[in-house]
């Protein structure tokens, strides 16, 4: 798994013995493939395939990394069994299909959906897509944002504090990835910064732009949150 996603990477790692690569961010659906692929025995039988199938399928269309389009079976879907909705383990923890998210954008964004220059809070697309629409599953990505965030942002803090510019750089990373699969874009922009403050050893920057992350998470904690209760309410 890597965040470079340059021409010629796939080439490199399968010369270099890698059986496969996915990019981040993450395509849920490339990863279902992915794994299928490899799981049951339908393995490219030499690097000069595993090379081929990272290439133009044919008909014109590419998927990610230019491979062929990904097609999902029921198992990636994550059908419901018995119309009951399916419950997803995430790190250790176990979501039911309460979703904190509508099942679209609301058509009038609620209040504290959008910022004061008006940006929203949250890219619904970007959720929907990560989640491949599936309400049990985008539960429990943001879910695991939202257990997971603050002590993350706390260690972030511990390392600005203990001046520890690759500590820094690695929780960062960490966030930013977090905030990009739910979509909250603005937390993607500081966490961002953060990270290369980390790359950079710039701690005094690092120090400036903290602040600022926590506060972003505030707010996309807070409307999260807020949406869960009005929901669970209803």
């Amino acid at each position: 798994m890597t965040g470079n996603a340059l021409p010629g990477e796939r080439e490199r790692c399968v010369s270099a013995g890698m059986d496969d690569l996915l990019t981040k961010p993450i395509d849920l659906g490339v990863l279902c493939e992915t794994v299928e692929r490899w799981t049951h025995g339908k393995q490219p039988e030499s690097a000069g395939v595993r090379a081929a199938t990272a290439g133009n399928s044919g008909d014109g269309k590419t998927g990610a990394m230019g491979a062929a389009p990904t097609q999902f079976t029921e198992s990636a879907r994550g059908a419901t069994i018995g119309g009951a909705t399916p419950r997803i383990s995430v790190v250790g923890r176990e979501y039911t299909g309460i979703s904190p998210t509508p099942e679209k954008p609301p058509a009038t964004p609620p209040p504290g959906a959008t910022t004061d220059d008006g940006e929203a809070l949250i890219d619904w697309q970007r959720l929907e897509d990560t989640s491949m629409g599936i309400a049990a599953l985008r539960g429990a990505l943001v879910g695991a944002f939202l257990n997971d965030v603050g002590p993350r942002v706390d260690r972030l803090s511990e390392a600005i504090q203990a001046r520890d510019p690759r500590r820094i750089e690695f929780e960062a990373h960490g966030l930013k990835g977090m905030a990009a699969t739910i979509g909250a874009t603005r937390c993607v922009t500081v966490f961002d910064k953060l990270e290369r403050c980390g790359r950079e050893m710039d701690v005094i920057g690092a120090t400036e732009a903290i602040e600022r992350g926590r506060s972003e998470v505030a707010r996309v904690r807070h409307y999260l949150e807020d949406i869960n209760r009005q929901q669970l309410a209803a």
